[in-house]
């Protein structure tokens, strides 16, 4: 649907259907992934994205998009409502060159999030803000910095972006900006991260394109993007190593790729800035990237132009980070369960049954009520905080580390070497029985923004494996941690 909107600004909206193409590639551009989320102890855990663009009169603005998560604060109550109070300070910087950097707009916000129930302090929702900073065409630094008053504790991050200018004969392109909708969200909200849980029914992916009169007709291009990634359960720790060229140790393969929508819309005689609008129902778990390419040629090429852009993005499960749903719980189960066992549990039809051999597979291992929902709780517990921590190409539980800090907790000592870690249970760091490696199988860079790590693994720990099985199945996690 092509909407006029007189001088300033066009609107062109429309809709991806689902269908699948397979295609493969060796182009990986630098793209927008959105924040990483990181769980900071102790401190303010936000995100946010500064993306440039213009507003309903044309003029060239930033949109700052600031997602706080309650449950990080710190909360007093008073009469039996609880109140957390943080500081948002905010400094956007236009960067004239190497040497000369230009103060556009910098301010201090008090806030306060307030609630009856106890356990907001454990809260996974968020707190939303949403600035709309005018600016000139150009290249823009913005710093948000979120101070809790109660702990002094503060949480600083920085993003760039850029602004074309408008005047100029040429074709040009805006960064991508996502907004979520649902039926808690019915106007949209905007999308921060490269996590995006299932509850989100649909994307709308924003950008500005720029136009100058002219007799050759432009295109704009879309293209929505699944790779081949790992989506699967972590090998078992007494598994042989996986190849390098395996993606359970690349973890996603950036050439390899079904396109599952494409679209060309022809720019003939819209001139101007024309804000595009790509709205898709959110699609299945998988690793994603959309495409916006502004050219002259029909063919999508983004060699032929410089006028390419792009947003990665994963949709993950219904109550991200959290674990709710049966089916979710279910699968979970995977590392106190053969996989014949945890396969014949998911097969089951309904949600109810499901539930009744999850009950049965507890009772029948604890023999005790009281003992099974606290392991429950641990078990559960832990999965969600391995979400939080590990989170990357996939799941967070569903990685190596999720899956022995699920099982063994958090290590007691943590050692980092330029591409390694070791997870220490114990004071002897040369126990081969309490001492977990993990391999990064990557560099983390823009367009690679995972700190993905693999499990060395080795035949030995099948011993260890199998007996922190049965430390869960017999209740003794609760009274002897590993």
């Amino acid at each position: 649907m092509l909407i006029n909107v007189p001088h300033f600004r066009e609107i062109l909206t429309f809709v991806f259907a689902i269908t699948l193409v397979s295609c493969s590639g060796s182009r990986n551009p630098v793209v927008q992934t959105g924040s990483m989320q990181q769980l900071l102890e102790g401190q303010p855990n936000f995100t946010f994205e500064a993306i440039g663009g213009f507003d309903s009169e044309g003029l060239p603005v930033i949109y700052i998009d600031v997602d706080l998560l309650e449950g990080s604060l710190i909360y007093a109550e008073e009469e039996g409502i609880y109140s957390a109070l943080f500081y948002l300070d905010f400094e956007v910087f236009r960067l004239v060159d190497d040497d000369n950097v230009q103060v556009i707009r910098t301010g201090r916000e008090q806030h306060e999030i307030t609630g009856d129930d106890r356990n907001i302090s454990d809260s996974g929702d968020r707190y939303r803000i949403s600035k709309i900073i005018p600016a000139r065409p150009g290249e823009y630094r913005v710093n948000i910095v979120v101070t809790d008053i109660r702990s002094d504790k503060r949480t600083a991050y920085t993003r760039n972006t850029s602004i074309f200018e408008p005047g100029a004969n040429k074709n040009q392109i805006t960064p991508i900006r996502v907004i979520g909708f649902s039926d808690d969200y019915p106007l949209g909200v905007p999308i921060t991260t490269y996590d995006i849980p299932g509850r989100i029914d649909s994307l709308a992916f924003q950008f500005y394109v720029s136009r100058p009169e002219s007799d050759i007709i432009s295109y704009v291009h879309t293209r929505l993007l699944l790779f081949e990634s790992d989506t699967d359960l972590p090998l078992r720790m007494s598994h042989p190593m996986p190849r390098q060229a395996s993606l359970p140790f690349r973890g996603i393969n950036y050439s390899r790729y079904d396109v599952v929508e494409q679209s060309i819309r022809s720019l003939d005689t819209e001139t101007g800035q024309i804000l595009i609008e790509l709205i898709i129902p959110l699609p299945e778990k998988g690793n994603y990237r959309f495409e916006a390419l502004m050219s002259d040629r029909q063919e999508f090429d983004p060699s032929a132009s410089g006028n390419y852009k792009a947003r990665d993005f994963s949709p993950r499960s219904r109550f991200f980070p959290e674990v709710k749903s049966v089916r979710e719980m279910a699968r979970a189960l995977a590392y106190l369960q053969t996989s014949n066992q945890n396969e014949e549990l998911l097969a089951l039809e309904s949600d109810d049954q499901i539930k009744m051999e999850m009950d049965r597979f507890w009772i029948d291992n604890l023999k005790n009520s009281n003992m099974a929902r606290s392991i429950i709780n641990l078990y559960y517990t832990r999965v969600e905080e391995a979400n939080k921590q590990f989170t990357g190409i996939k799941e967070g539980w569903m990685t190596d580390m999720g899956m022995i800090y699920i099982l063994f907790g958090p290590p007691w000592y943590v050692d980092r070497f330029h591409d390694r870690i070791r997870w220490i249970y114990g004071y002897d760091s040369n126990d081969p029985y309490r001492v977990f490696h993990f391999r990064r199988s990557r560099m983390e860079s823009r367009s690679f923004p995972f700190n993905h790590y693999v499990l060395i693994r080795d035949q030995f720990y099948h011993t260890v494996e199998y007996q922190r099985r049965q430390d869960w199945l017999n209740g003794i996690v609760l009274t002897r941690p590993f």
